[in-house]
C-alpha cells in the first residue's frame, strides 16, 4: 500500500484488525476474553515440500488450509515457516564471517501466503524455529556447521568431551553424520548451537528478529503484528536443551532459551511462546523455559 499524499512513494506497514490476538490467563489460553481450544495437526512441508525440496504450489496450500476448516482445526503447527535455512530454496542460504546471513526473498512467498490464508480462514499458527533432527529441512545442525566453516571468527571451541573421552583438533562437523538420539559426539558437537555466541547472534538476532520484522506481501502486516502466528517455539523436540541429564545443555540451555524469549516478546510481544523441549517422555519439570517470564 502506498501514500498518494506523500512526496515520495512510502510503504505503509498495516496493523491486522480482522482477528484478535490470543492470551493467556494462567492455565488458560483466551480470545476476546473466552477460553480458546486448540485442535489441529503438524504440517512439516507447509512452506517447502519434501519430496522435491520445491515450494508448494497456491493450490496444494489451499487444499490444506480448507481441508483444516472442514475438520474444524483451529491451529496448525508449520514447521517450514521458521526452519528455513541451509538450502537453496529456504529463506537463508548462507551465513557470512560477520554472522550475517545471505537471505533469499523468494522463500517468503509461500510463508506470506500460507499466513494470510490463515488469517482469513481464522486459523493459529504455531511457528517452530529449527529443529533438533537434521531432517530434510535441516536443523540447529547447520548453524553448527557453519561455525566450524567460519571458525576464524564464531571461536567454536576445538576440544570436546563425550562419554569419558576428550577430542581434540576438532576442525569440522558433518550434520549427516549421527544423531543427537545415537551418537554422545555428534550430541556435544551440535550442543554448541545453545553455548557458541557466534551462532546465537546470527540465529537469534540476524534470522528470528528479522523474521518477525518481515512484512506480508500479500495482507501489508509485519508478522509481529500478525494474529495469526500465535504460537512461537524456538525449536523441535529440543530435549537436550534442558537439564534433566547431565549430558543436556544445562544452564547455557536455559539460558538460551530464556535470550530466544526474551527477543521474541521484545519485538512481537503478542504472540505465545512455547518451550522448546517438548518432546514425548520428556519431564516438563527439566523444561528450559519453566522459570523463564517470557515464556508462555
Amino acid at each position: 500500500m502506498f501514500s498518494r499524499r506523500a512526496k515520495f512513494a512510502v510503504k505503509l506497514e498495516i496493523v491486522s484488525t480482522g482477528m484478535a490476538y490470543l492470551t493467556r490467563s494462567n492455565t488458560t489460553i483466551m480470545e476476546n476474553g473466552q477460553q480458546w481450544r486448540g485442535a489441529g495437526f503438524n504440517w512439516h512441508w507447509a512452506a517447502l515440500r519434501e519430496t522435491n525440496l520445491q515450494y508448494p504450489t497456491h493450490s496444494m496450500i489451499d487444499t490444506v488450509l480448507n481441508e483444516a476448516v472442514s475438520l474444524g482445526a483451529t491451529v496448525i503447527r508449520a514447521h517450514t515457516l521458521g526452519i528455513s535455512a541451509g538450502l537453496s530454496n529456504q529463506l537463508v542460504t548462507g551465513i557470512n564471517a560477520d554472522g550475517s546471513l545471505v537471505w533469499n526473498n523468494a522463500a517468503w512467498e509461500p510463508i506470506d501466503y500460507i499466513v494470510k490464508g490463515c488469517h482469513d480462514r481464522g486459523l493459529r499458527l504455531w511457528i517452530p524455529f529449527t529443529d533438533q533432527f537434521n531432517y530434510y529441512h535441516l536443523g540447529k545442525q547447520w548453524w553448527v556447521q557453519q561455525a566450524f566453516i567460519r571458525r576464524s571468527t564464531s571461536n567454536i571451541p576445538s576440544t570436546y568431551t563425550y562419554n569419558g573421552t576428550t577430542e581434540n583438533n576438532v576442525t569440522s562437523f558433518d550434520p549427516n553424520s549421527g544423531t543427537v538420539a545415537s551418537s554422545a559426539r555428534y550430541k556435544i558437537i551440535s550442543q554448541q548451537f545453545y553455548r557458541n555466541t557466534w551462532i546465537k547472534n546470527a540465529w537469534i538476532n540476524n534470522y528470528v528478529v528479522p523474521w518477525f520484522n518481515h512484512v506480508n506481501q500479500y495482507s501489508g502486516v509485519a508478522n509481529k503484528n500478525e494474529p495469526a502466528i500465535a504460537f512461537v517455539q524456538a525449536g523441535n523436540e529440543l530435549w537436550d536443551s534442558g537439564d534433566e541429564y547431565p549430558d543436556h545443555a544445562g544452564a547455557d540451555g536455559i539460558a538460551w532459551a530464556a535470550q530466544f524469549s526474551a527477543a521474541v516478546k521484545n519485538i512481537a510481544p503478542n504472540v505465545l511462546i512455547i518451550d522448546p523441549q517438548g518432546a514425548d517422555g520428556v519431564n516438563i519439570n527439566y523444561a528450559p523455559g519453566r522459570n523463564d517470564a517470557n515464556t508462555d
